[in-house]
């Protein structure tokens, strides 16, 4: 597996021979956190009203419990919001750069839900609570997140975001990646994936106990929940932040990317 570089929407993508592991590299020198506080945000869509959701519930019985647990319960960060189902707005997202600003009000955010293809623009998209196959409102809070609507907007409190969606970075990490202005870490899938009921253990005793990178932390949980059928990506705003960042008070965590400078830093894998 390899790091890759990618310029960012409308740009191009560039193959780097540089190797996931090599982590032996001089260190630059670390950040703080923008606000001085630890916050966290979930979102979960267990359930849609034109297509099939998840039963049991997923995100509310799994994914939102397990962040609590090892983000506020064991690590005493403060959640910001948890919403679910029809209550989960695209304004949730940060697609507003000023005002209420969503996920880019907290530094960790995690989604679960589908991702979905919009059969009119052919773009891959966050489904929301009435998503329906691109009849819906596009101007709805509850019809869809489209990469296009975050562009560059990242640039508050936010550094990494985990899409547990299917597919979501299909043909378009750089296109999400763009909202990545001064935010660090996008998490996701550019294929199909599953639920895994033991992926957010593995991926948070990672950050909180081992003190591993986020990356680092990232891909053992999915090598170790899913089979080569599944690929996984991470995708950061600088390479520094792709090799170095770890959760707050667990290691080091890269500064902010300043001016944004429209490059991506990736790596994809088979699980």
């Amino acid at each position: 597996m390899t790091l890759r570089k990618g310029l960012s929407v409308p740009f191009v993508v560039v193959l780097l021979a540089i190797q996931f592991v090599l982590l032996a590299l001089a260190v630059p020198a670390a950040s703080y956190d923008d606000d001085l506080k630890t916050e966290y945000t979930v979102t979960t869509m267990d359930s849609y009203r034109y297509i099939g959701g998840f039963n049991p519930p997923f995100g509310a019985n799994y994914v939102y419990p397990k962040t609590k647990y090892w983000l506020k319960d064991q690590n005493a960060w403060t959640q910001n919001f948890y919403w679910y189902n029809d209550t989960v707005w695209d304004l949730d997202f940060g697609k507003q750069s000023s005002g209420y600003q969503g996920l880019d009000e907290a530094d960790y955010h995690i989604h679960f839900g589908h991702g979905q293809q919009d059969p009119i623009t052919n773009e891959r998209e966050v489904a929301l609570y009435d998503w329906n196959w691109g009849n819906e409102d596009h101007n709805s809070l509850t019809g869809d997140l489209a990469w296009d609507e975050v562009y560059g907007k990242w640039d508050l409190d936010n550094e990494w975001v985990f899409f547990y969606s299917c597919s979501l970075f299909n043909n378009s990490i750089g296109k999400w990646g763009a909202a990545l202005n001064k935010a660090h870490i996008q998490l996701g899938f550019p294929t199909t994936t599953y639920t895994n009921y033991g992926i957010l253990d593995t991926f948070y005793s990672q950050l909180s106990d081992n003190y591993n990178t986020i990356v680092n932390s990232y891909y053992t949980a999915t090598t170790s929940a899913f089979g080569s059928d599944v690929r996984a990506v991470a995708v950061a705003d600088t390479s520094d932040q792709f090799y170095y960042d770890h959760l707050w008070n667990k290691g080091e965590v890269m500064p902010d990317e300043s001016p944004n400078d429209n490059i991506v830093w990736y790596a994809e894998w088979s699980c």
